[in-house]
């Protein structure tokens, strides 16, 4: 199982184009999010329990985003990346209170984050649009 999935990653990262950005924004998401959002402590604006979600929620994330680098299914990446996409939208306004005054470098990474990751979800879903429409293509020709 183990060297099957090397194998797969050894491949993937040869030969794809988005497997290596879906894997650095998972990265992105298990280690350095995490040291980001515990320096929102000192946001008076921020209960405890919101920033440990917000820890949590990015190392769940970035598993799940992993995952799909990994399965090298199309759907289970495309729905990572949907994923992905949602919680930077919740991260971004859970961070909204805090505003530019208290963390403007958290927010800015984040904005980048979610552009990042809009980019990710219209080229998956590039992929798989022309991937069904091919499929659906032979069906028709056989």
């Amino acid at each position: 199982m183990w060297k099957q999935s090397k194998q797969n990653l050894y491949q993937l990262f040869k030969y794809s184009d988005t497997h290596l950005y879906e894997f650095t924004l998972s990265l992105t998401l298990l280690l350095l999010n995490p040291l980001h959002l515990l320096k929102l402590k000192e946001c008076h604006r921020l209960d405890i329990g919101s920033i440990r979600l917000l820890i949590v929620g990015t190392i769940v994330v970035g598993l799940c985003q992993f995952y799909g680098v990994i399965a090298n299914k199309l759907n289970t990446r495309f729905n990572m990346a949907r994923l992905y996409w949602a919680y930077t939208v919740f991260t971004l306004l859970t961070l909204a209170p805090c505003g530019f005054m208290h963390e403007p470098d958290l927010l800015i990474s984040f904005g980048l984050q979610f552009i990042s990751s809009f980019f990710l979800l219209w080229r998956l879903g590039t992929e798989r649009h022309h991937r069904l429409n091919k499929s659906q293509g032979e069906r028709h020709n056989v």
